[in-house]
């Protein structure tokens, strides 16, 4: 899939949702690559249906979970072989998802890298917030 296609099918998915413009582009800087590119897309389709379906119940699925200490913040989760990836969403005051941030879970060190990511989401929210 080239990155033209993978843009229009990211645009399409993230109709659904509110979303911070910078995550299109961090994901496609993560995923756009020969074999993790597809295997993302049909991770996210299936994740979005998940959102849709669930709502916030989804956290009780093995690919999401609620951030602890970190209030209407939560991870959706994308592991397969070569690829640990995180989005991290919220929800505004209406419960409509918003995707706020794509980062690979572990960073070069091998440590979890979630606490220098979760300020970025929340600014992120916050920004959207101000603008709502």
């Amino acid at each position: 899939m080239d990155k033209h296609k993978v843009q229009i099918k990211l645009i399409e998915l993230f109709s659904r949702f509110d979303y911070h413009e910078d995550v299109l582009e961090e994901i496609e800087k993560l995923v756009i690559k020969p074999g993790k590119t597809k295997i993302f897309m049909n991770l996210f389709q299936k994740n979005i249906k998940m959102v849709e379906e669930l709502g916030n119940d989804v956290i009780k699925t093995n690919n999401f979970e609620k951030l602890q200490g970190f209030p209407n913040l939560y991870s959706m989760k994308f592991i397969s072989p070569g690829m640990n990836l995180r989005i991290l969403y919220s929800y505004d005051k209406v419960s409509s998802t918003i995707i706020l941030h794509c980062f690979y879970e572990k960073d070069d060190s091998g440590k979890a890298s979630y606490n220098k990511h979760i300020p970025i989401a929340l600014k992120r929210r916050e920004e959207l917030e101000e603008k709502a």
